[in-house]
């Protein structure tokens, strides 16, 4: 082994630390083994000095809230020392896209946004940024930057130290003493804040669609009519050519970004919680005729709950009776739209609208197959 990639070994107990997410008191009693037993290391005997852990934090005061910016670049480090993952299991459209336009092995990070309430007794709440290298095995996020006040932030001044790093890692990004081409591959988050990120227009607003130039007309909701419109670009996007779609210009331009190929609409909110539980809420609390009989309702709750025995530990949550629908979680609307749902309407809905329900969940079905094919490197 040259000397070149060897790593040190605190450096390499401190990835497995990350990796495997192993608390400071578990740390601490390896540490004592390792002195005890007068191994020649240099390690500390204090897991915070091993893991860097800051001692002052830098607090600011920005956007209407206080605010504390960690950075990407000791993240990705950490993540990158963790292990990289074989180029099959990450090799989508915009990674191979991005490595095209770059002249050195790509490092890219999936950044993510959103508003999280501190306590349900007062409108405290943290906004985070997190981020996962892609590349990494490690695929638990790293905080970037944390945003606390008592709303969302007034304006995207908090997120200029974290423009301001990627621009630099853009044009210079070293790792373990290697050159890489850092970029952005995604920014996640949900309708309201990719409104706030891009500086555009909420989605139940008239020129609202992230995907097109339509625009809504009101029939007691805001509606698109016409499916066959012009697509938004990253292009169009970055000229503001449609004018009434934003706010004003968003700081995130000053990036190497699609703001529209690589700002992804939320599966979770759009249809587990979107449309599936629309179907179910309809079905079993609607207005006639849409709403099925209460026999119907109580024959499709024992199918389901026929399934529990048979639910894996995979699986985040086990069927349960419609009944409780008001208090599903997401996961639960995917597991009936992807698993259960196909076998607990069969002979309950008619024809026609069993088969509408099959058109909506094979689609998705296919698309989940795909992407668990993807991760484990079968395609």
């Amino acid at each position: 082994m040259s000397q070149e990639t060897i790593v040190p070994i605190g450096q390499e107990i401190r990835s497995w630390v990350l990796k495997h997410n192993v608390n400071h008191s578990c740390l601490r009693d390896l540490l004592k083994i390792i002195h005890g037993h007068n191994i020649p290391c240099d390690l500390p005997l204090d897991p915070r000095t091993l893991m860097e852990t800051t001692r002052l934090v830098n607090v600011q005061q920005a956007s209407g809230g206080s605010f504390v910016y960690f950075g990407i670049m000791s993240g990705v480090t950490d993540r990158f020392l963790a292990g990289l993952r074989p180029l099959s299991q990450f090799s989508s459209p915009i990674h191979i896209k991005l490595q095209n336009q770059v002249p050195h092995p790509l490092l890219s990070v999936r950044i993510g946004v959103d508003g999280i309430p501190v306590s349900k007794s007062n409108n405290k709440q943290f906004w985070p940024v997190l981020g996962v290298l892609d590349q990494s095995q490690c695929q638990t996020p790293f905080v970037i930057a944390l945003y606390y006040g008592n709303s969302k932030p007034t304006d995207q001044q908090f997120l200029q130290p974290f423009v301001q790093e990627c621009k630099e890692l853009e044009e210079n990004c070293i790792v373990a003493g290697k050159p890489f081409s850092f970029r952005i591959s995604a920014i996640l988050a949900d309708a309201p804040a990719r409104s706030f990120l891009k500086n555009c227009k909420a989605h139940n607003a008239y020129h609202g669609c992230e995907r097109c130039n339509e625009e809504g007309t009101w029939s007691g909701r805001v509606i698109y009519h016409d499916s066959n419109c012009n697509p938004r670009s990253d292009l169009s996007f970055e000229e503001m050519i449609d004018e009434d779609h934003h706010n004003g210009e968003t700081i995130l331009k000053c990036i190497s970004i699609g703001l529209v190929s690589q700002v992804p609409l939320d599966y979770m909110h759009l249809v587990c919680l979107g449309v599936t539980r629309k179907l179910l809420r309809m079905w079993v609390k609607g207005k006639l005729p849409h709403r099925l009989p209460s026999r119907d309702v109580l024959l499709i709750s024992k199918r389901l709950l026929r399934l529990r025995p048979f639910f894996p530990s995979s699986f985040q949550r086990k069927p349960r009776s419609l009944v409780e629908i008001d208090h599903f979680k997401a996961t639960e609307f995917r597991t009936f739209l992807l698993y259960t749902g196909v076998v607990a309407l069969k002979g309950i809905k008619d024809r026609k609208q069993y088969k509408c329900f099959c058109y909506f969940t094979v689609p998705f079905s296919y698309c989940y197959l795909l992407m668990l094919l993807s991760l484990s490197g079968t395609v």
